[in-house]
């Protein structure tokens, strides 16, 4: 079991017991995007830490997106992204924990929240449908986990091409989470569940935000000797052919093509021949660029 679902479980009770008021308030110059205020002190302090309103507009929520939320707990920020997203999109609230999935439904029904769904997931399935979703967050959620790269690397499918997957969690260096693991370390445990760091933010005052996208990996692996070949890039859906070469080769211009020494190598995976220069890519009608 993971232990955060005990501890975000107390702030849903304490939410459910002691209402201070819900109510829509538009961010300043962002009259048509809401956030909600807090319904209890504990979410009030973590709000102020880690305010909804700025980390939305750092990692790009709009209305109209699909976010899930992992380890949602009583839905301190489903509910935010609820408000930003409107009713032209959806929210799905994971968690572990029954108690507080139905102190999430009771939050919805008690103000009238209508674009959130609560998914009960296990501790290496989320639960969430493939290709589904814009955004995924977790906050406060992966440092609690048993097997967090596990977990992450089911994320993958789960995304629509060019979906990001948003990581908030302590930074020792900020003097509060000090065994929490570096910077550096988590690179490595997304690398090896398969997504690219692609911006870290450092404006919340004790915490890391990471944004993070799969890394481009081969759609196939090709046979020994093979020629030729194609790979599709999950973040943006866009599919490349590649023609093989006996001697390096400037490759396309992509961020995924690096020659090695002696042979082209295609970054992360050491038996897939370089991106040559005359090789092609194409990309799928209506694809972000």
């Amino acid at each position: 079991m993971r232990r955060w679902s005990s501890e975000r479980t107390r702030v849903g009770v304490a939410a459910a017991v002691v209402v201070l008021g819900l109510m829509v308030v538009a961010p300043r110059g962002q009259e048509q995007w809401g956030t909600l205020a807090e319904v209890e002190r504990n979410e009030g302090e973590l709000n102020r830490l880690q305010p909804p309103d700025r980390v939305m507009d750092a990692v790009g929520v709009k209305p109209g997106m699909v976010v899930g939320d992992v380890g949602a707990g009583a839905g301190r920020y489903a509910v935010q992204l609820a408000a930003r997203v409107g009713v032209a999109g959806k929210v799905y609230a994971n968690d572990i924990d029954p108690v507080g999935l139905s102190l999430i439904r009771e939050r919805c029904r008690k103000y009238g929240i209508g674009n959130i769904e609560t998914i009960r997931g296990t501790v290496e399935d989320t639960g969430f449908r493939k290709a589904s979703l814009d955004l995924v967050f977790m906050i406060y959620t992966y440092h609690h986990l048993d097997r967090p790269v596990a977990l992450l690397r089911t994320l993958i499918p789960t995304l629509k091409p060019g979906g990001s997957v948003v990581i908030i969690t302590g930074d020792p260096d900020k003097g509060v989470w000090t065994t929490l693991p570096r910077k550096e370390a988590l690179a490595r445990q997304f690398a090896e569940a398969g997504f690219d760091v692609v911006r870290t933010e450092t404006f919340l005052p004790r915490d890391y935000l990471f944004i993070l996208k799969p890394a481009a990996r081969p759609s196939a692996v090709p046979d020994a000797g093979a020629r030729s070949g194609t790979f599709t890039d999950p973040r943006d859906g866009a599919t490349y052919r590649w023609t093989a070469h006996s001697r390096p080769v400037k490759p396309v211009e992509s961020p995924l093509a690096t020659p090695a020494a002696g042979r082209g190598r295609n970054r992360g995976d050491p038996g897939l021949p370089s991106v040559a220069a005359a090789s092609e890519h194409t990309r799928p009608r209506g694809a972000r660029s």
